[in-house]
């Protein structure tokens, strides 16, 4: 299967609502390989943050990930709390501070908190 990016691709790294929590995809082949392992049978709309901070909707079942979604871009305080990160420290960098190495480093640092 492939994954489908409805007019146009989000700019990765993304980052992935899971149900319980976030995680993070470098590539679009390994957003696909994500999706494949671990959402099949998901067939719920999520959200995809990507790293300009922008909004996508994503179906993981059908592997379609779409701009169309009512929530286009996420302030700093909106993505740390998507996810999962309650760090003050964190909370005093602007947003346009944060690189997308940044950004990875914490949704990986989450998820191996998680998993």
């Amino acid at each position: 299967m492939n994954i489908n990016f409805f007019f146009r691709s989000p700019v990765f790294p993304v980052i992935l609502d899971i149900g319980m929590g976030a995680a993070c995809s470098e590539t679009p082949s390994d957003l696909e390989s994500y999706l494949v392992e671990h959402g099949s049978a998901d067939t719920t709309h999520r959200t995809l943050i990507d790293s300009s901070y922008e909004g996508f909707s994503i179906i993981p079942a059908k592997l379609y990930v779409s701009p169309l979604t009512l929530k286009k871009k996420y302030t700093k305080k909106e993505l740390l709390q998507f996810c999962g990160i309650n760090d003050p420290a964190l909370s005093q960098k602007r947003l346009d501070a944060y690189s997308k190495e940044d950004i990875f480093r914490l949704i990986v640092k989450v998820s191996q908190k998680n998993g």
